[in-house]
């Protein structure tokens, strides 16, 4: 989908438009296929113009990206550094997730609640420590909050079964939605399986910025500051203008044993690398 300047003030509705068709006609069929969209919005001429090296670049990346989309993976990420000495052979995948609210254009002033996770695995268990497998499910739900119910479309027991599973929620866990998880563990504790729940949280009031002595004064990629064992502002991004806008991390808990045979900042590592990568 490709946005041009013409669209002046309806490019917002447009793009939000396209998203909603592309979920909706996704869960329609019962299947949850995943219908991929990317939006190119040409009118940020400082990205698209022909004299910059950054075109090219985005292109690049973007053509990635829609790759990984469609389940391709060009890549893999090595998790064995997530793990702590001789913890043996212990698969780690990660799963991601976030609640969509978008305006549904079927009914006047309503709302649409979609839960769309992303799940990164390995592709073979027995090839080693690697991520590079991807899968995608969106269903709708009521609210903000997903029930257990939908957590196991998200992240189905087949997947989960045995692993090691980094779950990262765009935003808080509702109380009920860590109950919930907690929940799911206790019925699959006995296969080895583990979770380790990390929020990527939105301060409403503006995110806190970090400085480093470089050129741009921005702090370097990967540099953290930790506001206690399980909280950090993280860099995960290099900003073209301006100073970097950190992400506020914060590891939940620990549910089950096998998550104890993670280092203790793989949490944090996993939002990194993740991040970095795309």
């Amino acid at each position: 989908l490709l946005g041009s300047q013409r669209l002046g003030s309806t490019a917002t509705r447009i793009r939000e438009r396209a998203k909603f068709e592309c979920l909706a006609r996704a869960t329609a069929g019962g299947d949850a296929r995943h219908l991929a969209s990317q939006w190119f919005d040409l009118a940020k001429t400082k990205v698209w113009k022909d004299n910059l090296q950054a075109s090219d670049f985005a292109v690049k990346v973007v053509a990635l990206g829609l790759a990984a989309k469609f389940g391709h993976s060009p890549w893999g990420v090595k998790t064995s550094g997530w793990l702590r000495p001789r913890a043996g052979n212990v698969d780690i995948a990660v799963a991601g997730y976030d609640v969509c609210h978008l305006p549904d254009p079927r009914l006047s002033g309503q709302i649409a609640h979609i839960a769309a996770g992303i799940r990164i695995s390995n592709p073979n268990r027995s090839l080693g420590h690697s991520l590079g497998k991807i899968e995608s499910h969106i269903q709708s739900v009521r609210g903000e909050s997903v029930s257990l119910e939908v957590i196991k479309k998200l992240i189905p027991p087949e997947f989960a079964r045995g692993r090691v599973v980094i779950i990262h929620r765009d935003g808080e866990f509702p109380n009920q939605e860590l109950a919930a998880l907690e929940e799911y563990q206790r019925e699959l504790d006995s296969t080895g399986t583990a979770f380790a729940p990390v929020e990527i949280v939105k301060w409403a009031g503006g995110t806190a910025r970090l400085y480093g002595a470089t050129k741009s004064g921005n702090a370097e990629l990967g540099s953290a500051v930790y506001l206690g064992d399980t909280e950090a502002l993280l860099v995960s991004s290099s900003p073209f203008q301006g100073t970097a806008n950190p992400l506020n991390v914060r590891l939940q808990a620990l549910l089950g044993k096998q998550a104890n045979k993670l280092v203790d900042d793989a949490w944090l590592r996993s939002v990194f690398e993740l991040s970095y990568l795309h």
